[in-house]
């Protein structure tokens, strides 16, 4: 009973401190549980309503209000429904296939990237079928060879995506003038990234904690299974995690711990 009634008793408090700042309304519901009910909107998103949040009643989840337009907090379960990209932008997905370090080079490993994704569903699909960009042409496994490293689009916005798991993904990172990423410290864990702690290929030396890089570094056989042509156990490959806050998203220490005849997925660009 005592809980209760703290619970209303602060409740009504935070309502007055909010309606005294003059810079948001409640209207909800507060019941023993504890739960705040949010309501749907026909508020226009712009300047004066951005952090607004609402009921998004048929997709089922919350939307904020970014300042130009209601975009989902929490996207809805099962098909991925809901996900509305913005125009120019490309998708950063992790397969749902798995290799070992001989993949054919990079050219072998796009390949890999195109069936793979082609094959199937994950989040904005549909978006890049209809766009266009689910082609040989712009699709790229996110890995160094022994000469050079396939990157992002300089400046481009790309979102997170599962091939394989069409309710996963979302998130969003934008490159810097070097095609460089993700510039944050978050966990690729989350289900708005690549849900879990996977892992993958990438041969990539990085470039510092928050970005990855275009340095293909050491010797071919100790970092990128001699150009993603070996499959040798005496050879070793640059394996990112997602379970990680830093530059071991992209490579993880020791290299010479991942050999080439592991089987692990690789993440793929699709270029705008």
């Amino acid at each position: 009973m005592i809980k209760t009634l703290l619970q209303i008793i602060v409740f009504f408090l935070i309502c007055a401190l909010v309606a005294s700042s003059g810079m948001a309304q409640i209207s909800g519901e507060f019941t023993n549980g504890g739960a705040v009910r949010f309501g749907s909107s026909t508020t226009t998103c712009d300047a004066a309503a951005e952090g607004a949040v609402r009921w998004h009643g048929t997709a089922k989840t919350l939307e904020t209000c970014s300042g130009a337009a209601w975009k989902q907090a929490v996207r809805a379960e099962g098909s991925g429904t809901g996900f509305s990209p913005e125009a120019g932008t490309g998708y950063f997905v992790v397969t749902d296939g798995e290799w070992d370090g001989n993949m054919g080079g990079l050219a072998g490993a796009n390949t890999l990237c195109l069936n793979d994704l082609n094959a199937n569903n994950w989040i904005g699909k549909t978006d890049a079928t209809t766009r266009g960009i689910l082609i040989a042409g712009k699709v790229r496994a996110f890995l160094c060879s022994d000469a050079s490293c396939q990157l992002g689009t300089a400046n481009t916005k790309y979102y997170f995506a599962v091939s394989g798991e069409a309710a996963s993904g979302g998130a969003e990172f934008t490159t810097d003038a070097s095609g460089f990423g993700s510039g944050n410290t978050q966990r690729w864990t989350g289900q708005n990234y690549f849900n879990g702690g996977k892992e993958y290929w990438t041969g990539n030396a990085g470039n510092t904690s928050l970005l990855w890089g275009s340095s293909v570094g050491g010797t071919g056989t100790v970092q990128r299974c001699g150009g993603f042509t070996s499959s040798s156990a005496a050879h070793t490959g640059a394996v990112g995690a997602a379970n990680h806050t830093d530059g071991n998203r992209w490579r993880m220490n020791p290299v010479s711990a991942v050999t080439c005849d592991t089987l692990k997925r690789i993440i793929c660009f699709v270029h705008p």
